[in-house]
C-alpha cells in the first residue's frame, strides 16, 4: 500500500517498494516490490485513505459516545448538588421567616394589642401566616420511601 511502504515514480509508473538503482548506468534500476501504473497507485492510495478515514471516524464516534455518557453523569451530579444545596437552604429560610414574622408581630405597639378584639385578630393573622410558612418550609421532613 502507498502509505505503508516507500515508493518511487519512474517514467509514469510507480515502484511500490524500494527502488534499487543499477550499478551499470546503461541499465535501469530494479524495483524491490511491485510496479504499478500511476492510476492503479492513485486508486490504492485513495482506498487506503478511505480505510484510514473510516478508522478515524470510528474512533471519534467512540469518543463522542463516551463524552455523551460523561456529560450525562456531570448533569446528574450538578442536579444532585443543586437539589442538596436547595434542601439544605430551605430549613434555614423557613426558620428565618418564622423568626422574622414572630419578631414583627411581637414588636407591634402595645396600644394595638390593648383592644381584645384586635389582639385576637392579630394573633389569628400571625398564626395563619406561620401556617402558610410551614406549608412552604416544613420544620420536619417526611421519611423517604424506600
Amino acid at each position: 500500500m502507498p502509505g505503508d511502504q516507500e515508493y518511487t515514480v519512474i517514467n509514469g509508473t510507480v515502484c511500490v517498494g524500494a527502488w534499487v538503482p543499477s550499478k551499470d548506468v546503461a541499465l535501469p534500476g530494479s524495483c524491490d516490490g511491485q510496479m504499478v501504473e500511476m492510476h492503479e497507485f492513485a486508486a490504492l492510495a485513495a482506498r487506503q485513505s478511505a480505510d484510514r478515514l473510516s478508522q478515524v471516524l470510528k474512533a471519534l464516534t467512540s469518543i463522542d459516545q463516551k463524552l455523551a455518557v460523561n456529560n450525562d453523569q456531570i448533569k446528574q451530579l450538578i442536579g444532585a448538588t443543586v437539589n442538596t444545596q436547595g434542601s439544605n437552604e430551605r430549613p434555614r429560610q423557613g426558620n428565618f421567616l418564622r423568626e422574622l414574622i414572630t419578631k414583627r408581630f411581637d414588636e407591634l405597639p402595645k396600644e394595638m394589642l390593648d383592644n381584645g378584639l384586635h389582639k385576637e385578630q392579630i394573633t389569628a393573622l400571625k398564626e395563619d401566616i406561620l401556617k402558610e410558612v410551614e406549608k412552604l418550609y416544613p420544620t420536619h421532613t417526611a421519611p423517604s420511601a424506600k
